[in-house]
C-alpha cells in the first residue's frame, strides 16, 4: 500500500512537520480504535502511524524509504507448501500445525500484498476449506466424476508454480485446467473460491 503522506508532501502541500501532524491527525480521527465499534480500526491505525513516521522521515530528509517487498512470491510460496502437507500420508499432529502455521501466514501475506481483496480471500478460502472436507458417496460416483478438491486443487499448485517460475509450460497447463475448473466451481455454487482464483489467475496486481 503506498504511503498517503507521500504525495501531499511531494506536491508541495505539506512543507512542515506542524503541517503533516495535522494531516495526520485528521485521518487517525477517521480509524482511531476508541472512535470505531471493539475491534475496528485498530490494524488501519497501526498501519497509518507507521506511514506518518515514514514521512515524517522523508520530510527531515527528503530520502523515501525503500520498497516494501512484494508479498506475491510469498504468498504462493506458502500455498504450495500448504498444499504439498494436504497429502494423504501427512496427517500426523506435527504437519497439522505446520499446515495451521502456513495457512496463517498465507492470510498474512495476503493482506499485506491485496489489502482490497481481503475479505474475497476469506470467503473463498473458507469454501475450499468446505471442498476439501467433502467425499464422494461412493467409489463409482468417484470414478464417473471426480472430486471437485481433486480438480481444483492441481489448479492451484500449478498456478504457485507458475507464479513463481514464470515458465511458460506451466502457464500453458494452467489455460487448459481454469476453464472447466471455474466451470465447475460456478455449476456447484462455489462463487467466491471462483471469483478468488480469478482474480490470482487473470494476474493480480503485484504488491506495492
Amino acid at each position: 500500500m503506498v504511503n498517503p503522506f507521500r504525495t501531499p508532501i511531494d506536491r508541495g502541500e505539506i512543507r512542515t512537520g506542524e503541517e503533516l501532524k495535522s494531516l495526520y491527525r485528521r485521518e487517525a480521527r477517521k480509524c482511531h480504535p476508541d472512535l470505531r465499534s471493539p475491534g475496528g480500526g485498530e490494524r488501519d491505525f497501526i498501519e497509518l502511524t507507521r506511514f506518518y513516521e515514514e514521512a515524517r522521515e522523508y520530510l527531515r530528509t527528503g530520502k523515501a524509504p525503500p520498497d516494501p517487498p512484494d508479498r506475491s512470491g510469498e504468498f504462493y510460496r506458502y500455498w504450495q507448501a500448504l498444499l504439498d502437507e494436504e497429502q494423504p500420508h501427512a496427517r500426523t499432529r506435527e504437519t497439522r500445525e505446520r499446515r495451521e502455521g502456513l495457512r496463517r501466514l498465507m492470510g498474512e501475506s495476503f493482506r499485506l500484498w491485496q489489502p482490497g481483496n481481503v475479505a474475497l480471500y476469506e470467503r473463498g478460502m473458507a469454501e475450499f476449506d468446505r471442498i476439501g472436507e467433502r467425499r464422494a458417496p461412493n467409489d463409482l460416483a468417484h470414478l464417473r466424476r471426480p472430486l471437485l478438491y481433486d480438480e481444483v486443487a492441481p489448479l492451484i499448485y500449478d498456478l504457485c508454480r507458475y507464479r513463481l517460475s514464470g515458465n511458460p509450460r506451466e502457464e500453458r497447463l494452467l489455460c487448459r485446467m481454469e476453464g472447466t475448473v471455474l466451470a465447475r466451481l460456478g455449476e456447484e455454487g462455489w462463487d467466491s473460491l471462483a471469483a478468488l482464483l480469478s482474480l490470482l489467475l487473470n494476474g493480480a496486481p503485484r504488491g506495492e
